[in-house]
Parts: structure tokens; C-alpha cells; sequence
């Protein structure tokens, strides 16, 4: 448009039509012009259909009882489109002028109380106008209307062009629809689009405002179509004629001719003898039914065979005009209402209604469950968080949310929580956040570590990748995020992370170090829980410092341990307080709802979130989905308008309860039985609903995907069995390696693979095959009878162990005092086992066929493959899985516990278990096993079990006498001389000193300067703390606990220990984290006892410097060292 002209214009539509600008232009409803044309194939039929759709909104309210029997001419001349590029009416709703809030793609209800259009009435009286009432009870917004006469009307339509409606714009997304009357000129703008082959002076953008309707008694318009044809009140010629309409529209400018197949469907009132005084609709169908049909071709098919439109106009044509009694058409309208429906679907969703499909795919494959349908308020729900966190606030400036924003979704098995979940985090990534998920496993509560740390191993994997992309954003942001985790981790931080999270060493350059076995650093192991919260912690905070936001989502929570519940909780709630991550963090709990009880743990942990004010929890609920969800569904695979498919979909929502899981189930099985086809002379999908309502109904998804594997041949069933018993989804290659380990799998898994993906039973990634829903695993899993079930397992697992070396581990570390010693072992030269190797498959299997085995020395030679598992297990921090499959050697065991062929075996295996339950926060369940490793071993090989004991009492808290008591009692067996009844004097430690007999801690201190005068202290310092000789550290842990033990409770005794352990550090070489707290402790001695601040000042340094010189440091330790 020419920026002199206004931006508003009026054309006639016969004259819009045949100036070419549908191919050229852009026309909208609204002006979001981009979002409702992306990816569309043909401009024009986009074009049309929006047009088309607000004619077809006019023409609806005719109310077709008060027509009576005089017709009234319609045709393009007379039908006059309101047009507008101004900025002014500009939306920010997409194309939904008549969406009233309904799920995507639901019918909008026509307010059938709203008053008519009468074309029979006097034109010249102002009621006539057209009303827009029914438009405000349609939409639930206000619209007024003023055009009481002619002059008015006139005047309303040229003081619009200049002040246009802004705000009954961006509601509507047209103006108004009106019927003007009578002889009147019309001015109309159709020189505006004389130069629109001159692009440089020709707007390209267009918003359809409205649609007038010049009505009159008689045409007075200058007929440009080959055939002149009225509105009856015959509701069949009605919609015959606004299908000539249409056909008109969506026809190219140079092809505005009738082809003669319309003139078999239509017939005007000459030719059928019709006349003013015939008002009975059904004298008007014999009159039709007299007319022969010259012709057994159908509209559909001579529209096709033109191939001047897509598919769905053609069949949309035909069902509108090739009908009647002598009708071909496949589905007959019935209303315009539906044609109503038809063309919102194609303005709305073009690539997928208007468009032809491209996808050869379509046509072979159909297949259901792979788009996210009914469940628009929760994305909406989901969506609306992340903009919270965008501060998508209307233009304000983004401000820091003031908590962490956690979302949990709920819903029974199969309801589409996954698919949710999974279908917003594409979008988000496409955003550019980046969105990391996990899944647990039912009956792998053991696994739960592996799951949380797969979540940072593929953080730090992605970091690894957008530093090799060679896109300079990704690459900035990789390098970035690895400044800041090194800033924010020390170095012996991540070599304990490493032994989690693998990938760190590709991302980080420390391979030259050893990595620090878990056990080795320290046994304060009722510290690891929380020492591994912190460090995640710190390593999720360096991440989110940056500009990218990070989701993280885990999938069925139910399945989760307590300790990796907690965990996850607790990072949460530690980014809540770092302002730059609750801008920048989405954390999604999935769940099932039903298994859920108030003492599950998850309940604990939730209702712990809920009551912390730094963290704001959304909780959806998916329930089943609706009819219309259903429906929706259907129409987007199929490409099928709601009215070919409302009734289908009526059927699978009643067989299925609206069960999500259950819908894809049955109809992507109708598709495999053939009960839906592609007709390629409908050319769309076709069905028999006799077929349909006769088919069997199954009671459930469990039901029916029984059904679907009775199908299979016996190697496909064979072959899923094998993979139910793998879990969830396997490696590729382990899928490959399974080939043969059994008569039954003579070939293999790998030939079933491509039959049971067909059959939507499985899917298949890069590297991964997995059950496409965990409900179908499950039914497949428990199908298996239970004794074959333990001969599948035993079989994988035996087969498993051959690859590994196994056997070879049990028989070299039986000669050893433990397998789980934490000193200096080199692992017999193999590397540290990685979760879900092959060593750890193989011993899962074994154990789930552990009622098989009955040979004694199988249970041995198992119980053994347990214990090098639950080793590998604790030196990646796994304590859950390690105590897991120490459980699982104990059981394996049995009666032989303790007996001299076992001992060294079952001291292993007793001190997994302790050590593993220190780990995870059960100190009180310690006791037991380290008592009987002590009852068991002769007592120098008892030391750490002893130890254990001291740590598990220590950890309780209020044991503190009981934990000082059975440590001096160890000291003394040890040949440490400590007084039995000591003299307490004062009782405040650190502010004044009590004597234990003044003597004997002055000879103690005395004692200590003496051997400390004989070595070189600065020497030792600058050694650092190292990893000493086992027995050795065992002695100075148990010191080191007696001192934190008599801090606790202000115990005479600190002093004497102190000396001691200081004594011992330089008596035996040794320097440790208990070497540097009893320096320090001893400094404070020589200070308020001695009275000397200088010599006190010099062993506090020199403990300082031990530590700052160390790789490896304990937390505990470095706090006592603080408050000391």
C-alpha cells in the first residue's frame, strides 16, 4: 500500500479474488502474520481458507427458518471484505478469533439464542442489520453496534477506517460482519490492488477486519461467474452454494470458470422448474431427485484429477456440493457449522489440514503416541513457571525469583507424565535451556545413585560437547562453565566427583592425579551424604552462574531410594539460596500417585519442600484424557477434520476410559490389524465402524497388550522376554553380545528388534532399545512364569560373568584380609568399574535366580562376585548399590557364615554393610555388623571394624559418653595409658584447664616436646597428607574420633589424647588429617596451659600448612579445625 492511502480498505471479493494478491500477500486474521504461514506449501489455499472462514462466520447466522421463500442472490459481486495493515489493530493472540478457551482444535459452540439474519425482511428497516450479539455471547466480550439508518451505517464504516477499534480488534480478530441494504452505492478500494505486481510500492501484509453482505430482492450486481445461483431454503442447496463460494475463493484468478461436473450438482431455479411458492424442503429434494446424474465420477475425484488443490479442499468441496440424494460425497455436510470447523482447522494448522503430506511415511506407517495431545492447561500451567523465571513480565526488567521453582506431576501409570515432561523440555532446549532427565527403575531402588549421577554425567558430557561444536556461543559458554566449576571446586573436590561423574575428566584436565578412592580420604562416613550434597551442589551452582537456564527432570520418583530422595531435595533447596540459581533452575519430579503412601519416603521429602519458604512447588495432576483430547489426537496423525473423526474417537474414548496409554495401545493396534487402512481412492485413512463397535473390549492396557504379544511369532516373544529381564532399556551392545548365550536365542535378540519396534512394543535410539512404556515391560515381565523367569536370568547372568573377570577377583582377594580395604590398593590392575558394566549386570542377574542355586560353592563363588561388585560400587560413592549387593553375599551365604572357609569373605561382606550404612546416614544400624567382625577376627584385624562401631556412635549424637567410653577402652587395649578414674578439677575446657593429676599431663607434654625436638617438623609439613599404611591410619582414626568425642562433651581426657596422637604422627612417619587436628590441639594447650602464645601460634600454623598442603582434607576435620 502506498503511504498516502489509509490503512484501512474495502473490496469486493469477486474483485480481491481475480487481482492475483492471494498468492502474493500475506492475509491474517490478526496481524501475527509469520506464525500461521511457517512451513506452508501454498500460500494462496492459506489465504483462501482464512478468507473463506469469515465469510462462512457471516453466512452462519442466517437463520434458516424465517428465509422464507424468496431467494436472495449471493455471489462474490456482493460480498465486500474489510481489510487492514495499520499497526494499530495489531494482536498479540495468534490466529484464534473465535477460540473461547477450548483445548486446541475443539469445536466452538454456536450461541443458538442469537438473533438471525433475515434476507426475506424489508431491507430498507434498520432491524435487518446484522446483529453483533451473538459475537459477545460467543466470545464473553462486550461489542456494541451502531447503525440505527443508512447514514449511520455508512458513517460507521468510514470513520473505522480511520480510528480503528484496538482493543475489539485483539479480541475478535476481525471488526464485524454486516449486511448492508438495499440500492445504495457501495465505495469500495479496488484500486489498491491495481499495482500488485509492483512489490515496492504494494503492502504484502494484510488483516481481515470483516465481511459485509450486500443483501437485496434481486441481483443488481454485475455478474462475473458463468452461472448466477440462490440460497434456497433447502438446507442442501444452502451448503451447495457456499461450496460454489468457496470453490470460487480457492480457485485461481485464470480458472474462475464452472467445470461441468458442478453443473451435474448444482441446478438453479430455472432448471428445476422451482418456484417462489415452494417452501417445503422436502417437495424441493424430489425436485431434485428428478434430475439425472450423468455421470458415476464424483466431484472428489474430478477435483483431484485437476490438481490444482490439496486434497482437503477437495474432499471439503465435495462434501459440500456433491450431494443430495444422488450425492457421491464421502462425508455430506449437514451444517455449515462444520464447514465452519473444517476451514479453522486449516486457517489454524495448515501444514497439518491443508497442505498434502509429503511424508511417504504417512501413507505406509501410521503410527499414534508421538505428539503430546489434551493436555493444553498443564503445558500452559508448565510453560507459565519457565516464564516466571524468564521474567517474562510484559516488557519489565527480569528480577531474581525469590525461591527455586520445583514442579510435580502426578498421574497413575500410563497417563502421559513422561511424554509431558519430555515434549516441554524439547521446546525448552529449542529455547536454548538445557534439560537434563532420568528415570527410575521398579525393583533397582539400589541403582538410584547411578540414576542421579547419569543426570551430571551427561551435564558435564554436554559441556564436552559444546566445546567441540565449533559453534563460538557453545564453545564461550563450555569454557566459561569449566572456569567456574575449578573456581568453585578445589582439586580434591573433583577427583571425588570423578569417581561419580566420569566425564569431569573430559571436560577437566586432572587425569595426571589419582582419583581418591571414597573410603580412602576418610571414614567419616556418616558425612558422605551430605559432603556429596555440597559438592553437587557446588558443581550445579557453578553451572548456572552463567546466562543458561537448566531443567532437571526425574521420572517416577516412587522407584527412588531415601537417601538419592534426600539428595535431590537438597540441592534444590542449597540453589535456593544462590539468587543466580532460582532464575536459572526447573526442577520436575514425576510420580505415581497411587503408589505414594504417607510413609513412603518421597512424602517426607515432598511435604520438607513444601514447608521451605525458598522453594515454590506447582503440583499437576494428569488425569485421563478428555473425548476432545482423544479426538485431537486423532485428527493431527490422521489429518482429518474433527467431523470425519468425532464419532471414531467417541469409540476408543468409551473402550478406553480416556486411559492415554491405553488410546495409543488400541489404536496403534487397529492400525497393525488393518481395521484402519489408507483408501487410496479417499485418499485419506478409512475404518468400518461396524467393525469398530464389534470389536473385542479389553479391561484394561495390561489386557490389551497381552493381546498384542499373542501375536508375535515365538523368536519375537523369546526375544522380548530376554529384554523384560534386562529392565528398562539395554545398550546396544549388550543386545548384540546376547546373542547365543542360550539354545532359545539361537539367533539372537537383534532379528526380533525391527518386529517388535514395528509393533510399538519397543523403541530404539542410537544406542539404546527400550520399551516404549514401562507398563508394557512390566506386563511382559510378569507373564514369564517364575521358574522360567530365574532360568532366563540365571542364564543372561552366567553368560555375562564368562565376559568379565569375576571368578578371577573372588579366588586372588580371598587371600587378602578384605577386599574393601581403603589403604593403598591398586585394584589388581583393573580399572574401576563403571555403573551398569557388565560385572554388575551379570551379579544383578545372579541374584535375581538366587532360589536356583543350591550347590554350596556356587553360593560362595556368588557371594563373592556380590562383594567386587559392592566394591566397585563404593568407590564411585554408590554406598546404596554397595550395600545392596553386600546384602545379597550375606544371603548367598546363608548357614556358612563365619566358618573358616568364609571368614575373610563374610568380613568383607559385614564391613560392606556397616560402611555402607555409615555412608547413607543408618548409623544406627552399624552396630550389629561391626560387632560381629569384632567377635569374628582376631583383634589387630579388627580395627576397622572397631572403628565403624566408634563412628556409628559418634554419628548418633547424643551417644557422646558411650563413643569416648568404648574408644579409651580401645586406646587402651592398644597400649595407650590412659587413667581409668581421672580427677576432675574444672570442668570448662578451652576458657580454663582441669587437672588430671597436673603431673601426668605435664609429663604428657613434656613427653611430646621431647620427641617433637627430635624430628624435622618443617620437612614434615611440607610432605602434606598422605595415605598412610593401613593398620597405622586405623590407629590415628580411632585417636582422632576420641578427640572429636571428647570435644563434644568437654571430656579431661583431650588432653592426654592429644598428646598421644601427636606422639604417634612422629613416632611412626605419619601424617594424616588427625595429625593436623592434634597439632592444632596441642598448639592450644601450649597456648592456655604453658602460657606461651608464641609456641602455640607455631604448631597452629604448622597444622594449617599440613592441610593447605594436602590433596586430600575431611570436611569434619577441617570444621573442628575452624572452631578450634
Amino acid at each position: 500500500m502506498r503511504n498516502d492511502r489509509s490503512s484501512h480498505c474495502t473490496i469486493a471479493l469477486q474483485e480481491l479474488v481475480v487481482s492475483g494478491c492471494l498468492e502474493k500477500c500475506i492475509f491474517s486474521l490478526n496481524f501475527n502474520l509469520d506464525s500461521d504461514i511457517a512451513g506452508v506449501i501454498n500460500l494462496r489455499c492459506v489465504n483462501a481458507a482464512k478468507i473463506s472462514l469469515v465469510l462462512l462466520q457471516t453466512l452462519a447466522r442466517f437463520d434458516e427458518e424465517s428465509i422464507g421463500a424468496q431467494s436472495t442472490s449471493l455471489n462474490l459481486d456482493n460480498i465486500f471484505v474489510k481489510l487492514s495493515n495499520s499497526p494499530v489493530a495489531t494482536s498479540e493472540l495468534d490466529d484464534v478469533a473465535c477460540d473461547n478457551g477450548c483445548e486446541d482444535g475443539d469445536p466452538v459452540e454456536v450461541v443458538e439464542d442469537a438473533e438471525p439474519l433475515n434476507f426475506n425482511a424489508d431491507p430498507f428497516e434498520s432491524e435487518n442489520d446484522a446483529p453483533l450479539d451473538f459475537l459477545s455471547a460467543f466470545l464473553d466480550v462486550n461489542i456494541s453496534q451502531d447503525c440505527s439508518d443508512n447514514n449511520s451505517t455508512n458513517t460507521a464504516l468510514d470513520s473505522s477506517q480511520n480510528s480503528h477499534s484496538a482493543d475489539q480488534t485483539s479480541l475478535l480478530g476481525y471488526e464485524s460482519f454486516d449486511v448492508r441494504r438495499g440500492e445504495e452505492s457501495f465505495p469500495t478500494d479496488k484500486d489498491i490492488f491495481d499495482n500488485i505486481n509492483d512489490e515496492s510500492e504494494f503492502e504484502i501484509n494484510w488483516a481481515i477486519l470483516g465481511m459485509e453482505v450486500r443483501a437485496c430482492g434481486h441481483s443488481s450486481a454485475t455478474k462475473s461467474l458463468e452461472t448466477s445461483t440462490s440460497i434456497f431454503l433447502d438446507n442442501v442447496r444452502k451448503i451447495q452454494h457456499v461450496g460454489y463460494l468457496i470453490y470460487q475463493i480457492f480457485s485461481p484468478p485464470e480458472n474462475q470458470t464452472l467445470p461441468s461436473i458442478f453443473k451435474m450438482c448444482l441446478v438453479s431455479e430455472e432448471e428445476s422448474g422451482t418456484d417462489n411458492g415452494c417452501t417445503n424442503e422436502t417437495d424441493s429434494g424430489q425436485r431434485y431427485s428428478k434430475l439425472p446424474r450423468c455421470s458415476e465420477k464424483s466431484l472428489f475425484t474430478d477435483l483431484i484429477e485437476v490438481g490444482q488443490y490439496p486434497i482437503s479442499i477437495c474432499r471439503m468441496l465435495s462434501d459440500m456440493i456433491d450431494i443430495g440424494i444422488d450425492g457421491m460425497a464421502d462425508s455430506p455436510f449437514k451444517a455449515l457449522e462444520d464447514v465452519i470447523d473444517d476451514l479453522k482447522q486449516m486457517s489454524y494448522h495448515p501444514w497439518l489440514y491443508l497442505d498434502d503430506p509429503t511424508d511417504e511415511g504417512f501413507l505406509s506407517s501410521l503410527r499414534f503416541g508421538l505428539g503430546c495431545y489434551g493436555r493444553t492447561k498443564q503445558v500452559s500451567t508448565i510453560l507459565g513457571v519457565t516464564s516466571n523465571l524468564e521474567g517474562d513480565k510484559g516488557g519489565e526488567t527480569p528480577q531474581c525469583p525469590d525461591c527455586v521453582e520445583v514442579i510435580f506431576v502426578s498421574g497413575i501409570a500410563g497417563s502421559g507424565k513422561s511424554f509431558l515432561i519430555q515434549s516441554v523440555g524439547s521446546y525448552l532446549e529449542r529455547e536454548g535451556w538445557i534439560v537434563l532427565g532420568a528415570k527410575f527403575e521398579m525393583g533397582l531402588q539400589h541403582e538410584s545413585g547411578d540414576v542421579v549421577s547419569s543426570v551430571f554425567h551427561r551435564l558435564l558430557s554436554k559441556l564436552v560437547s559444546m566445546r567441540d561444536s565449533g559453534i563460538e556461543g557453545d564453545i564461550k559458554y563450555s569454557r566459561e562453565a569449566t572456569e567456574s566449576i575449578v573456581d568453585a571446586l578445589d582439586e580434591d573436590s573433583l577427583l571425588s566427583l570423578a569417581n561419580l561423574i566420569p566425564s569431569i575428566h573430559e571436560l577437566i584436565n586432572i587425569s595426571g592425579a589419582k582419583c581418591v578412592d571414597s573410603g580412602a580420604a576418610d571414614l567419616d562416613k556418616g558425612n558422605s551424604h551430605w559432603r556429596l550434597v555440597i559438592l553437587l551442589s557446588s558443581l550445579l551452582g557453578a553451572i548456572l552462574s552463567l546466562g543458561r537456564k537448566i531443567m532437571i527432570y526425574y521420572d517416577d520418583m516412587q522407584w527412588s531410594d531415601s537417601t538419592m530422595l534426600s539428595l535431590i531435595c537438597e540441592v534444590a533447596i542449597s540453589m535456593s539460596r544462590l539468587p543466580h540459581a532460582r532464575s536459572r533452575f526447573l526442577l520436575v519430579g514425576m510420580y505415581r500417585d497411587n503408589e505414594i503412601t504417607n510413609s513412603h519416603p518421597f512424602t517426607a521429602q515432598h511435604d520438607g519442600l513444601q514447608g521451605n519458604k525458598n522453594i515454590n512447588i506447582t503440583s499437576i495432576n494428569l488425569t485421563s484424557l478428555s473425548r476432545d483430547g482423544v479426538t485431537d489426537m486423532m485428527m493431527t496423525e490422521m489429518r482429518l477434520p474433527r467431523r470425519l473423526i468425532v464419532d471414531f474417537s467417541s469409540i476408543v474414548h468409551k473402550k478406553t476410559s480416556g486411559h492415554a496409554l491405553f488410546v495409543v495401545q488400541l489404536l496403534n493396534s487397529l492400525v497393525r490389524d488393518s481395521f484402519v487402512i489408507y483408501s487410496p481412492t479417499k485418499c485419506r485413512y478409512d475404518w468400518d465402524y461396524d467393525e469398530l463397535n464389534e470389536l473385542q473390549t479389553w479391561d484394561s492396557v495390561a489386557s490389551l497388550i497381552a493381546s498384542n504379544i499373542s501375536t508375535l511369532t515365538p523368536e519375537s516373544v523369546q526375544s522380548l522376554r530376554v529384554l523384560s529381564c534386562l529392565g528398562m532399556q539395554t545398550h546396544e551392545s549388550t543386545v548384540h553380545l546376547l546373542g547365543g548365550c542360550s539354545d532359545k536365542l539361537v539367533n539372537g535378540i537383534v532379528p526380533s528388534l525391527p518386529i517388535l519396534i514395528d509393533a510399538g512394543i519397543l523403541e530404539s535410539s542410537e544406542t539404546m532399545v527400550k520399551f516404549s512404556h514401562d507398563l508394557i515391560r512390566a506386563r511382559v515381565y510378569s507373564e514369564i512364569a517364575d521358574n522360567e523367569r530365574c532360568k532366563i536370568h540365571m542364564c543372561i547372568g552366567l553368560f555375562f560373568g564368562s565376559k568379565t573377570t569375576l571368578d578371577t577377583r573372588v579366588q586372588d582377594n580371598f587371600a587378602k584380609a578384605s577386599m574393601l580395604d581403603h589403604g593403598n590398593n591398586e585394584n589388581d590392575g583393573e580399572s574401576v568399574a563403571l555403573p551398569h558394566t557388565l560385572v554388575s549386570m551379570a551379579t544383578d542377574h545372579i541374584n535375581n535366580a538366587s532360589e536356583l542355586v543350591e550347590d554350596p560353592m556356587h553360593r560362595t563363588r556368588f557371594a563373592g562376585w556380590n562383594l567386587c561388585v559392592a566394591t566397585d560400587s563404593e568407590r564411585n560413592s554408590n554406598f546404596q548399590a554397595a550395600l545392596n549387593y553386600c546384602q545379597h553375599g550375606i544371603a548367598f551365604l546363608g548357614s556358612k557364615v563365619w566358618t573358616h572357609d568364609t571368614r575373610q569373605l563374610c568380613y568383607g561382606l559385614y564391613k560392606g554393610i556397616a560402611f555402607a550404612l555409615l555412608a547413607i546416614g543408618e548409623a544406627e544400624q552399624v552396630p550389629p555388623y561391626a560387632t560381629a567382625i569384632i567377635d569374628n577376627v582376631p583383634f589387630k584385624e579388627s580395627l576397622e571394624a572397631q572403628l565403624l562401631l566408634i563412628r556409628s556412635l559418634q554419628s548418633a549424637g547424643s551417644k557422646n559418653e558411650e563413643t569416648l567410653a568404648t574408644a579409651l577402652a580401645l586406646l587402651r587395649k592398644l597400649g595407650f595409658d590412659m587413667p581409668s578414674t581421672p580427677k576432675l578439677y574444672l570442668s570448662y575446657f578451652f576458657s580454663r584447664v582441669w587437672d588430671i593429676a597436673p603431673s601426668i599431663v605435664r609429663q604428657s607434654m613434656s613427653k611430646t616436646d621431647k620427641i617433637a625436638s627430635e624430628h624435622d617438623l618443617d620437612q614434615l609439613i611440607t610432605r602434606g597428607l598422605e595415605t598412610v599404611d593401613k593398620s597405622k591410619r586405623d590407629v590415628l582414626s580411632i585417636l582422632g574420633s576420641s578427640i572429636l568425642a571428647g570435644t563434644r562433651m568437654l571430656s579431661p581426657y583431650i588432653p592426654l589424647i592429644v598428646c598421644e596422637t601427636v606422639c604417634y604422627s612422629l613416632e611412626h612417619d605419619c601424617v594424616c588429617e588427625e595429625t593436623a587436628l592434634s597439632f592444632c590441639y596441642f598448639g592450644y594447650l601450649k597456648l592456655w596451659l604453658d602460657v606461651d602464645p608464641k609456641e602455640g601460634r607455631r604448631w597452629a600454623m604448622m597444622s594449617l600448612k599440613m592441610l593447605e598442603t594436602s590433596k586430600h582434607q575431611s570436611p569434619l576435620i577441617r570444621k573442628h579445625l575452624l572452631i578450634s
